[in-house]
């Protein structure tokens, strides 16, 4: 039983270089969606109406969580349950932010006005996905502390999945471990183990429901933070391309607890396996998040039946992927939310088309910006 044990704990640490077989029925197109009319600030809410005595049952329907359990523990978060044959999902992804929460520098968008895209996009849909690939907790010229606000950002922010990133590790792996606690253990790492007990110090993996549709995410963590943070990262280990002859065996569970697979990962360029070499290797994997490249510049491209975006870096974009599904078909295609897109919204094509003229900064943002600008002399 413990050999069996080890060999399911191996199928489930290569969940990152696995997926569901690919149901995409055709190669994803790059598009310029128009996702409806958006209000130019949240809409309010309707007056509730009075509320019915509940009944004992209705109060296990509204559980956050689906009761079905799969490996490790993991529980589907159910976050739409409407009888519809037809939707979409949005995963809205960021990758190598490295602390550029402020709007303008170096070209990024700023956390501020990210906040006010989110709420817009709240309150068109349910259905979004909010994940960042790494890279984000650490910027030369700042101090460790400077990550806690991240976190407390990227908390109020609204993200899902944060993957811990290469450059990251130099904060040191107890102090992730502390960010982590921070952000309601967003952290997510397949890859990731102690050397001396093979245990998972992160989440293995998500599932996601929306309407009955679900979407596993995976996190990979570059195996180059090893080399580049040797004390930083001491007990701790990440498998690399090693164990790739192996992934296929975790296909089959995959198959039978989600619909969609998507792998948000640091590996970048600067490691000797990439997504190409992953996505080449491996059948199955619907999206790739390619993050931890050296070149700033967002790219979205596809690799056999695989969408592989990139964002960039310094948060000067957001990714964006549209998964529509319809009558159990589905597609996927995506674009950028560029700084100017939302910096200067009147020129843009894409705020014209879902009806944004103005972009404001969040004002519970703002003031926590503003405050870690003052404690830390930033």
């Amino acid at each position: 039983m413990k050999h069996f044990a080890k060999l399911v704990l191996i199928s489930l640490i290569v969940l990152s270089f696995a997926g569901c077989a690919s149901h995409v029925d055709s190669v994803p197109a790059i598009v310029l969606p128009t996702l409806g009319s958006l209000p130019t600030a949240p809409a309010p809410a309707p007056a509730p109406a009075p509320a019915p005595v509940p009944e004992p049952v209705e109060e296990e329907v509204a559980s956050p969580v689906a009761e079905e359990e799969y490996l490790y523990g993991v529980s589907p978060v159910v976050v739409s349950d409407e009888d519809v044959d037809s939707f979409d999902i949005y995963i809205v992804e960021t990758n190598d932010v490295s602390i550029h929460a402020l709007e303008g520098d170096e070209g990024s968008i700023g956390f501020a006005k990210l906040q006010t895209l989110l709420d817009y996009a709240n309150a068109y849909t349910d259905n979004i996905l909010l994940i960042d690939a790494g890279n984000t907790f650490v910027r030369q010229g700042y101090p460790v502390e400077a990550a806690d606000y991240v976190a407390d950002a990227l908390a109020m922010l609204g993200y899902d999945v944060v993957v811990p990133g290469e450059s990251d590790y130099a904060l040191g792996f107890e102090k992730l471990l502390s960010i982590d606690g921070e952000m309601d253990h967003a952290f997510l790492s397949t890859n990731t183990f102690y050397e001396k007990s093979d245990a998972s110090p992160f989440e293995l993996y998500k599932i996601f429901s929306y309407n009955g549709f679900d979407v596993a995410v995976v996190g990979l963590t570059s195996p180059a933070a090893k080399e580049a943070y040797a004390s930083e990262t001491n007990g701790v280990g990440f498998i690399s391309d090693s164990i790739v002859a192996n992934a296929q065996d975790a296909i089959d569970y995959l198959n039978s607890i989600a619909d969609y697979v998507v792998v948000a990962s640091n590996i970048g360029d600067g490691w000797d396996l990439s997504a190409d070499d992953i996505i080449n290797s491996i059948s199955g994997i619907n999206l790739f998040i390619d993050g931890g490249n050296e070149s700033d510049e967002e790219s979205i491209r596809t690799v056999g039946d695989t969408l592989v975006i990139s964002s960039g870096k310094n948060l000067g974009s957001v990714g964006v992927v549209d998964v529509k599904v319809s009558m159990n078909e589905i597609s996927s295609s995506a674009f950028f939310v560029t700084s100017e897109d939302v910096l200067n919204p009147g020129s843009s094509a894409l705020m014209q088309a879902n009806g944004v003229s103005d972009v404001p900064a969040d004002a519970g943002m703002t003031e926590l910006l503003s405050t870690a600008e003052s404690e830390l002399g930033l």
